[in-house]
């Protein structure tokens, strides 16, 4: 609960009652459970937003937590009772932002509006999940951006949510895209493999050797290690919390890589697929121990990737040990989505200017031996989209879909507390932006072969 308020206040800047009436919605309204605000003593928990400090101080039971906003570049920090954390701090490498400052406008109002794209149909299949009641109350959507040719042509916000374009808006598993992106760019250095063997803060040498989980088996989520993303909720000790890993890892732990590392193995690496949000934390720890130092891992997103394609709204929240939430925690507006995912669609090059090594698009997209839904990093094929699409998935319905043969960027932010907006929603949703385009002439996919050969050796 601190993480939600500590990022409503300080990180996108929205209301009190928007964040408390949405965002605090998850798992049933638990949080509405827990807190009362008409009565704050009869409630199990209790809270308090102190906007001079930037902190959430939380109390449930006999557990108490503060959440504080450290600023740009990594927004809201859990601290753990009793324990000093560490701080992530930026440097910047004096480097430029790259332009444009924003996306060309080719919008129905616009004086550039591109040809062939009918924009009566796309404005009101946008307009319909912003006004009507029925998916108005069901996906909660906050933000579609649609970037078609390298031009945004429509785009809506949710002014209910409290919700604008300069708003930025949690990942959740959106992040997992982003890491995967560092971790190519890293590799492109030399600085990792997907080949080398991955460790945590509580492997030692030997223990890694025999875990045997390769950086590769980590972006695939085949590590083999024994996670568990989904779950009841644990009502012992008079407190009510997910029982899984993730809320764990993520809300509990003060390592999140540590927690992970302790976790038994109960599969051989690239042989099971298993969903897992600790695997991209490992990446991170990894990506983090490639570096001379905290303060250059904690500076390459921001100066190797964010300030590459310009997309200024970027942060990266860490876990109280300052390791970056590689599976859960990044911000941005929608249009900074978009540019991350036009990124991919123009093959991992900005401006002219390669920011992924070559090759890097294409493994991500190459399907996982034994599970050809997922990538690396990346979800394939959305539903009702060409079979060269591919997308970017948090909880709740956030979405970046990339869709190469259709020159498409589409960016979908959202709260989709009790259905899965893609089963639900996502062929209804991409079939009616798609048929507001000009038909498809000819493949404009510009993706180079596989960065490495895929699967273990």
């Amino acid at each position: 609960m601190g993480h939600t308020l500590c990022e409503g206040e300080f990180v996108s800047k929205r209301s009190f009652d928007s964040v408390w009436d949405s965002d605090a919605c998850i798992y049933n309204c638990l949080a509405h459970s827990i807190f009362n605000l008409t009565s704050p003593k009869s409630g199990a928990g209790a809270f308090d937003i102190n906007s001079t400090a930037k902190l959430v101080y939380v109390k449930v039971v006999n557990s108490t937590s503060s959440v504080v906003d450290i600023g740009p570049a990594f927004g809201c920090q859990r601290t753990v009772q009793n324990q000093k954390g560490v701080r992530p701090v930026f440097v910047d490498d004096g480097s430029p932002w790259a332009p444009p400052v924003d996306w060309a406008d080719a919008t129905a109002n616009s004086s550039n509006r591109t040809a062939g794209v009918d924009y009566d149909a796309l404005n009101r299949t946008l307009a319909r999940y912003f006004d009507d009641p029925a998916l108005v109350n069901t996906c909660h959507t906050k933000a579609i951006v649609v970037i078609y040719q390298g031009k945004l042509i429509a785009e809506q916000y949710s002014s209910a949510l409290d919700i604008s374009a300069s708003t930025p808006s949690i990942s959740w598993s959106l992040a997992k895209s982003v890491t995967s992106a560092l971790v190519g760019i890293r590799s492109g250095d030399g600085g990792v493999s997907v080949r080398r063997l991955a460790t945590t803060p509580v492997w030692n040498a030997s223990e890694t050797a025999s875990r045997n989980i390769t950086m590769d088996d980590l972006l695939r989520m085949v590590s083999g290690i024994d996670w568990n993303e989904s779950g009841g909720m644990d009502t012992s000790g008079g407190r009510t919390v997910p029982l899984n890993d993730v809320a764990q890892a993520l809300f509990e732990a003060p390592n999140a890589a540590a927690f992970v590392g302790a976790l038994p193995q109960n599969a051989t690496p690239g042989t099971y697929w298993n969903y897992s949000t600790g695997n991209f934390q490992l990446l991170q720890y990894n990506l983090r121990r490639s570096f001379a130092s905290d303060s250059a891992y904690w500076s390459f997103a921001v100066n190797r990737l964010f300030k590459r394609i310009g997309a200024r709204s970027f942060l990266f929240e860490a876990d109280p040990s300052g390791t970056l939430l590689g599976g859960s925690h990044a911000f941005a507006t929608a249009r900074d989505w978009a540019r991350f995912g036009q990124l991919y669609l123009q093959d991992g090059v900005w401006s002219g200017k390669r920011v992924l090594p070559e090759g890097w698009v294409e493994y991500s997209r190459t399907p996982t031996k034994g599970f050809s839904k997922y990538g690396a990093g990346w979800w394939l094929r959305y539903p009702g989209a060409p079979s060269d699409s591919y997308y970017g998935n948090g909880l709740m319905g956030q979405r970046v879909i990339v869709v190469p043969s259709q020159d498409l960027v589409i960016v979908r932010l959202g709260l989709n507390y009790n259905d899965d907006f893609d089963q639900v929603y996502g062929q209804d949703f991409f079939g009616n932006i798609s048929a507001a385009l000009p038909p498809v002439t000819s493949s404009l996919s510009l993706q180079q072969s596989a960065y490495q050969v895929i699967g273990r050796k």
